[in-house]
């Protein structure tokens, strides 16, 4: 399956196999089912999160409110190979220009570009929105809207005096203007469209020296990757801006803007909160528009036990990667030289196919990357005590919020996607049985769409593992990552059906039912210890009897914080734990078992994640959700459709 990132149309891998002739095969790379059992190793046996960036920190979304009046607009004049800022521009206060007004300056909108400049000549105009009280919020701002006020530009390069532009995304503009809930006409009786402003800052400065903190670089590169430019294109050129078109919500061509990348570029103009030390400039923040992204606080290697943060040494490893080997996962260079790698015990060969009940190219809705920045679903929080935040404080969902005063909460475990051994009564196949390409309809134009190749249900592969110089105890940890099913098997099987299937995931589209695999394992275990050093003769060993070690090795004397994850990783690995026809991302509408969704039914509700947020305003609070674990009784999560209304005007409420 496609995984975000690689090239559309992904197919399954193909080659030829002794047996098959000259017809090339689809089978599964040793590496993949490697990297599979792995991390189903790491939760039974308690391994290290190997594939974990410690430095993590989310981005979130900036309320809709003016910045105050530290932040001014920079131009970049040049930028390191990184794109870090080593020259730049300092600018007066902004002012706002409609963008019709900055295209008659310079001649259509099509030159109305982040990075243009023109001569402000006129007076701007102090601008007041919203209203002042204690539950409200009030914006001021500089506003020049005569053309007769600005002269387009002598030369082509922007010199000191003139303005440069900043040309941002839409974001929120209204296509037509409102009095309350009623649309404002003009004489004609049409509704007025909804203004458009790009911001312009005079520039103040020749070029200057540029220091960017690590916190405001790292800040921005933080807030960058949650940006919709960089979830539909990761890729980061180095010298490639690429302008991105600007349109109305009613259509029309406003301007061009800078593609939203984890760099900047030479001429880019963003906002910035800095000041003048030693001859040049120290840039404390970085946003690339008025209302933008944020980084949360609390990098996610401190929201983990530290018993838990990937090997760095081969003289201390935890029981994953004494088996499934490990590198040092910081990898710097030192003036001594180091071997911190360790060599696994553990060899995955190709899956070849014994019987493949047929190939689909299967049409996928926009997949995203996860969004660990979703408190709800990713930190583990005290709902007695936090529920909804006071109207000016952060929503508890965020890292950083006042719900981490004390420490930073953890995150809640390792994600696990619900499997199915009845992929047809999940949502997205229920929506695609009569008519593949629903989804492509429905999401036409979405840069997030793809189509892949999948292996039908039913098919078998056959794979030979290898293990060597393994005790019995470790080679059970192995056979009950492989086969998870004879691990819970020798826990008993109090109050489940001894029917329960269990199994693991492979390859992508994991959220929509694809890649669920179960397994059979059949143990051929030799011990030459006898033959060649001469010990006493031990007892056979079969899958179940190593697993039966490893169980043993494990009593809940001294292990119980990892017999107390087994019950939810029986959970997380049983197959449909949760109910097919309801798995999905928060839909819009309600799901019905009974009735076959379409796609339009299917959209994600972003309602959702906004009215659980744990935030409040002057009229509303949004107490915080919280996601079931894998073991609890009821795994359905209540659906949210609008906020709550405030019980009065004295802050957020706690319980």
């Amino acid at each position: 399956m496609r995984r975000p990132g690689q090239r559309p149309d992904q197919q399954v891998p193909r080659r030829n196999f002794p047996e098959s002739g000259n017809e090339t095969q689809p089978f599964v790379p040793g590496s993949s089912l490697a990297g599979a059992v792995r991390s189903v190793h790491e939760i039974l046996a308690g391994g290290c999160l190997r594939v974990f960036d410690g430095d993590f920190v989310p981005g979130y979304r900036d309320r809709a409110r003016s910045r105050d009046a530290s932040w001014k607009l920079l131009r970049i004049v040049t930028a390191d190979d990184d794109g870090r800022p080593l020259t730049v521009q300092t600018c007066q206060e902004a002012v706002w220009i409609p963008a019709p007004a900055a295209a008659a300056v310079l001649g259509d909108h099509s030159q109305v570009r982040t990075g243009a400049h023109l001569r402000v000549d006129g007076t701007p105009e102090k601008v007041t929105f919203g209203r002042a009280g204690a539950n409200s919020v009030q914006v001021s701002r500089l506003e020049i809207k005569n053309p007769q006020d600005m002269t387009a530009p002598s030369a082509q390069d922007p010199a000191r005096g003139d303005s440069v532009l900043l040309v941002s995304p839409p974001g929120t503009r209204k296509k037509a203007l409102k009095d309350g809930d009623r649309l404002r006409l003009d004489k004609n009786g049409k509704p007025i469209p909804g203004g458009y402003f790009v911001a312009a800052g005079r520039l103040a400065s020749e070029p200057l020296p540029a220091i960017v903190s690590d916190d405001a670089w790292q800040g921005y590169r933080a807030a960058a990757a949650g940006a919709d430019d960089v979830r539909q294109d990761d890729t980061v050129p180095k010298h490639d801006a690429a302008s991105v078109p600007v349109r109305h919500p009613d259509g029309r061509l406003m301007g061009y803007r800078f593609r939203v990348r984890r760099r900047l570029y030479p001429s880019q103009v963003v906002w910035a909160r800095y000041r003048h030390a030693g001859g040049g400039v120290e840039v404390l923040e970085l946003a690339v528009s008025a209302i933008w992204r944020r980084p949360g606080r609390g990098a996610a290697s401190t929201r983990v036990p530290p018993h838990l943060l990937a090997c760095r040494s081969a003289d201390d490893l935890c029981p994953t990667c004494r088996v499934f080997g490990s590198v040092d996962p910081n990898g710097r260079d030192s003036a001594q030289a180091e071997q911190r790698a360790y060599r696994g015990h553990v060899r995955f060969g190709d899956a070849a196919p014994v019987s493949i009940a047929g190939m689909t190219t299967v049409h996928l809705p926009p997949l995203g990357a996860p969004r660990p920045g979703a408190g709800q679903a990713y930190l583990d929080t005290d709902l007695d005590q936090f529920e909804a935040a006071d109207q000016d404080e952060l929503g508890y969902r965020e890292w950083g919020s006042s719900a981490d005063n004390k420490s930073n909460r953890q995150l809640r475990g390792r994600k696990q996607y619900w499997l199915t051994g009845q992929a047809g009564r999940r949502p997205y196949f229920r929506a695609t049985e009569h008519k593949p390409g629903a989804f492509h309809q429905e999401h036409a134009g979405s840069s997030m769409l793809s189509t892949a190749e999948s292996v039908n249900a039913e098919s078998v592969f056959q794979a030979r593992v290898t293990v060597e110089n393994l005790s019995a105890v470790e080679l059970g940890g192995v056979v009950a990552a492989l086969d998870p099913a004879l691990l819970f098997a020798a826990l008993g099987n109090p109050g489940k059906s001894t029917d329960d299937q269990y199994g693991w995931h492979l390859g992508g589209g994991a959220p929509l039912g694809f890649g669920t695999v179960s397994t059979d394992v059949v143990a051929d275990v030799a011990r030459p210890g006898t033959r060649y050093l001469g010990v006493p003769e031990e007892a056979p060993l079969n899958a179940e009897s190593a697993v039966a070690a490893f169980v043993a090795a494990h009593p809940w004397k001294t292990a119980r914080p990892l017999r107390n994850v087994w019950p939810h990783a029986r959970a997380a690995l049983r197959l449909d734990r949760a109910e097919p026809e309801l798995v999905w991302y928060p839909p819009a509408r309600e799901l019905s078992p009974q009735s076959r969704p379409s796609p339009a039914d299917l959209k994600p509700s972003f309602e959702f994640w906004k009215y659980s947020d744990g935030a409040s305003d002057r009229n509303q609070e949004n107490p915080l959700a919280y996601f079931p674990t894998a073991g609890d009784d009821d795994v359905q999560i209540e659906r949210r459709t609008r906020p709550v209304p405030r019980p009065g005007q004295d802050g957020g409420r706690r319980r």
